[in-house]
C-alpha cells in the first residue's frame, strides 16, 4: 500500500482546458435520471467545497451520461471529415444498435464508488453484465472505424474534469470519503452528434429502442 500511495503521489491531474471546444463525435451514450443527477449534484458541491478556486469543471444536466460506445470520436484525426464519416456510415451504425438492443431495455447499474483518474473523476457502477454483452455485440455487428476509441471495459459516468494541474493524490484523499450509493436503471441510449467536447454541447439523433409511435 505505501508502494501505491508513492506512485499516486508522483502522478498529477491532466488539465482539459479545451472543456466545450467545437467538435464533431458521433457518440453513443446512455442518458441518466433526474435522481441520479440529484445525488451526482451532491458528489459535485462536496468536491467543490475541499477546492474552492473553480479548479473543476462539473458537467451538470443532459452532460452527465454513462458512454456505451463511440462511434466517430470528436477529437481524432480520421483519413475525412467526421461529418463525411457518419454520412457514409450511418445506417450500419444504426442498424447494429437497432438488432442488438433489445425491447425494452432496462439495465440496472448500481453505482457505489467514486475515483480520481488522472484525466477525470468518475463514478463506477457494476450490473449482471448486459453492459459488456450489449458492446460486444454492437461491436460484433458493426465494425468501428481504426481511429475510434474502443468501447469502455467499466460502466462509469465523469462527474468532474480539470481545469489545471493537480496533485492525484490529494484528489484520492478529497473523495476518499465520498460514498455515492445510487441505482440507475439504463432504458435508453441515445446516438448523439457531439458538438462541444467532453458532450459540453449535443444533440440527440436517435434513440434505442425506437419510442413508441402514438
Amino acid at each position: 500500500m505505501a508502494y501505491m500511495n508513492e506512485r499516486l503521489a508522483e502522478q498529477l491531474t491532466k488539465p482539459s482546458p479545451e472543456t466545450g471546444r467545437s467538435v464533431d463525435g458521433y457518440i453513443v451514450i446512455a442518458p441518466l435520471s433526474q435522481q441520479s443527477k440529484d445525488v451526482i449534484y451532491v458528489l459535485q458541491d462536496a468536491i467543490q467545497k475541499q477546492f474552492p478556486n473553480n479548479r473543476f469543471w462539473f458537467p451538470r444536466g443532459d452532460q452527465l451520461h454513462i458512454t456505451f460506445a463511440h462511434i466517430i470520436t470528436p477529437n481524432v484525426d480520421y483519413p475525412e471529415s467526421q461529418r463525411a464519416m457518419w454520412e457514409r456510415i450511418r445506417s450500419q451504425a444504426l442498424a447494429a444498435l437497432e438488432q442488438c438492443v433489445p425491447n425494452p431495455l432496462a439495465i440496472d447499474v448500481t453505482f457505489d464508488t467514486i475515483e480520481a483518474f488522472p484525466n477525470a473523476i468518475g463514478c463506477i457502477g457494476r450490473d449482471d453484465g448486459t453492459y459488456e454483452a450489449l458492446r460486444k455485440n454492437f461491436v460484433n455487428r458493426f465494425a468501428l472505424p481504426d481511429a475510434s476509441r474502443r468501447p469502455p471495459n467499466i460502466i462509469h459516468t465523469t462527474i468532474a474534469r480539470f481545469y489545471d494541474e493537480m496533485a492525484l493524490d490529494e484528489i484520492q484523499a478529497c473523495i476518499s470519503g465520498l460514498n455515492p450509493t445510487f441505482v440507475e436503471v439504463t432504458k435508453e441510449l441515445q446516438v448523439i452528434h457531439e458538438t462541444g467536447l467532453y458532450v459540453h454541447e449535443h444533440d440527440v439523433l436517435e434513440r434505442f429502442p425506437a419510442p413508441a409511435s402514438n
